[in-house]
């Protein structure tokens, strides 16, 4: 995918009491986006709590990780699995679909909290509202 970027952070629960909604960015360049998930990679991997898409107008190419630790290549289908072989991993085949194991558990980990507040602070970020099937909902305790 070609910069210019825009992510959209999609948090859908909180522990912390964070407005839940789509936020999404600026155009970001290459480097500003390496800067962010070094910053953050762990934990957008590490917690349930949200969803992360990156966006290449240019190039027409999304990529979204999902709160299961799922990614999806829409675009230049060809490119992204070419890209994920060289790094090791393997492509589902978008008919048979992904299979979330059953039971699973989603896991909102409280020393990601104060991340979360760092992650709405880096980026100038545009809040919209969540759709309703887009909410989860965190039943544990909320710390201040």
């Amino acid at each position: 995918m070609q910069a210019p970027y825009r992510l959209l952070y999609l948090l859908h629960t909180s522990r912390i009491g964070s407005p839940l909604g789509r936020y999404a960015s600026e155009e970001l360049s290459g480097i500003a986006v390496e800067q962010l998930f070094d910053r953050f990679g762990a934990f957008f991997e590490g917690d349930a709590r949200h969803d992360v898409w990156l966006h290449s107008p240019r190039s027409q190419g999304t990529v979204v990780l999902d709160r299961y630790d799922m990614l999806y290549a829409y675009g230049d289908l060809q490119a992204f699995g070419e890209a994920l072989s060289r790094l090791g991993l393997s492509e589902v085949a978008a008919f048979a679909g992904p299979q979330v194991p059953r039971p699973h558990a989603l896991h909102y980990y409280l020393e990601w909290d104060e991340t979360e507040q760092d992650v709405l602070g880096a980026l100038p970020w545009h809040r919209t509202a969540l759709r309703p099937e887009d909410v989860q909902h965190w039943s544990g305790p909320q710390t201040s």
